[in-house]
């Protein structure tokens, strides 16, 4: 098992090019942290490629970037076409109702993702029941939550009314 963890390092765009190439050729990389880097679409274009073909990746976690609408339609196809990835935490990246939309597809037709994390990127209701309404056997959670949690704080998080659709079912 590999993990690697790269958070709030200013990785940028060439960092995450970087990153990309390293995933690549890293056959035994479980999980990646890349929270706070400052990543966006182009920094999401570079990645998902990557995670759609690294052999063991299960977890990633891009919380608190700048990932946006595009960032998420180019993550969509390595969520859905990864076999291995379980988890990903998209907690605070600006997607968008345009962006969680793109990613709902994959979302239910991934073969092995059970928790994504979409709180926090300014969903509208419409786009948070799209993600609700769909048949998602596998997934257990868009909240990134564990289900073992006795008790859940959002104080000061500033989550909108769509997050809390989110949170309701959880």
């Amino acid at each position: 098992m590999a993990s690697i963890g790269m958070a709030d390092c200013e990785l940028g765009v060439e960092g995450s090019k970087v990153v990309a190439e390293m995933m690549t050729v890293m056959p035994s990389l479980t999980s990646i942290d890349l929270s706070e880097n400052r990543l966006d679409e182009k920094a999401a274009e570079a990645l998902g490629p990557a995670i759609a073909v690294c052999p063991s990746l299960t977890s990633i976690d891009l919380e608190w970037n700048e990932l946006g609408p595009e960032g998420a339609k180019a993550l969509a196809p390595a969520l859905r076409d990864s076999p291995s990835i379980t988890s990903i935490n998209l907690f605070h990246n600006n997607l968008g109702p345009e962006g969680a939309k793109a990613l709902a597809p994959a979302i239910r037709d991934s073969p092995s993702l059970t928790s994504v994390n979409l709180l926090r990127n300014g969903l509208d209701t419409e786009a948070a029941s799209v993600l609700l309404k769909e048949e998602k056997p596998m997934l257990r959670t868009l909240c990134g939550l564990t289900h073992a949690e006795t008790e859940l704080d959002y104080s000061g998080q500033d989550l909108w009314p769509a997050d809390a659709m989110l949170l309701a079912p959880e």
